[in-house]
C-alpha cells in the first residue's frame, strides 16, 4: 500500500442557497503523474464514492488543523475521464483566502493497494499502474 499526495486547484467557490461556503474541483486525473503512477479510467469511476466525507485539507500535514472542510459529493466524469470533486469549506480563514485569491488548491490524498507495471514500456519507463 503507498499513499499519494496530490494538491490540487479549485475551480469555482460560491455560498449555496443555505450560506455553505462550497467550492469544485478535479480531483485526479486518468493519467500518468508526476509520481510516476498512471491512473486508470475505469480504477477512478470505482473510486468515486471513496472521495465522499473525506477531510479537505489546507496542506499535506493530515493534522486536525489542517482540516479546512469536507468533500460533500464527487463524480467520475467519463468525457474528461476524472474525478470531480464539490466539498465545503467550514473554516472562515479559509473561505476567506479562496475568496481574495490567496488560496487557489486544496489537498488531497490517494492510497493505492496494489501498483503494479501494465507492460514492458512501463516497466523500463518507471511507470506504475
Amino acid at each position: 500500500m503507498k499513499k499519494f499526495n496530490f494538491s490540487v486547484p479549485i475551480t469555482q467557490s460560491i455560498k449555496d442557497e443555505y450560506e455553505k461556503f462550497m467550492i469544485r474541483g478535479v480531483a485526479i486525473n486518468a493519467r500518468v503523474t508526476r509520481n510516476s503512477v498512471r491512473f486508470l479510467a475505469e480504477e477512478l469511476m470505482m473510486a468515486k464514492d471513496s472521495l465522499k466525507g473525506r477531510p479537505i485539507l489546507i496542506d499535506h500535514k493530515n493534522s486536525v488543523e489542517a482540516i479546512a472542510g469536507k468533500v460533500t459529493d464527487s463524480n467520475y466524469n467519463p468525457v474528461n475521464q476524472n474525478l470531480e470533486f464539490t466539498g465545503q469549506i467550514m473554516d472562515k480563514d479559509m473561505q476567506e483566502k479562496i475568496n481574495d485569491g490567496r488560496i487557489s488548491s486544496v489537498s488531497i490524498g490517494a492510497i493505492i493497494q496494489d501498483l503494479v507495471y501494465s507492460s514492458p514500456e512501463d516497466e523500463q519507463a518507471g511507470i506504475l499502474t
